[in-house]
């Protein structure tokens, strides 16, 4: 089990091509992460590179994850990527912003 606080970090801070973004999760527990963007908990177009496909989130292995999130069609400005993990009463949470 990760100690601490989990973090996102969101790569690149710039999104110059609507092709997609990278979120890295560390620090996690081993209970699936959803992510949404934007305030919106709704399910995101996102391929896991690692970590394990777990619904529409994912499930971070040895406290860690990598997903490629589309950004097709997102507007120009900030965004935020909060991921929230499921099935606890007392959730960890952490998000990111980028551009």
């Amino acid at each position: 089990m990760a100690r601490g606080r989990p973090s996102l970090a969101v790569r690149p801070k710039v999104v110059d091509v609507s092709v997609g973004i990278q979120v890295i999760g560390e620090g996690w527990r081993d209970d699936p992460v959803r992510l949404g963007m934007d305030g919106q908990d709704g399910p995101l177009r996102l391929r896991v590179l690692q970590g394990e496909q777990h619904d529409d989130g994912v499930r971070p292995v040895g406290g860690s994850f990598v997903v490629m999130i589309d950004s097709t069609g997102l507007n120009p400005g900030r965004h935020t990527v909060e991921g929230v993990e499921t099935g606890r009463a007392a959730p960890l949470r952490a998000k990111d912003d980028f551009e």
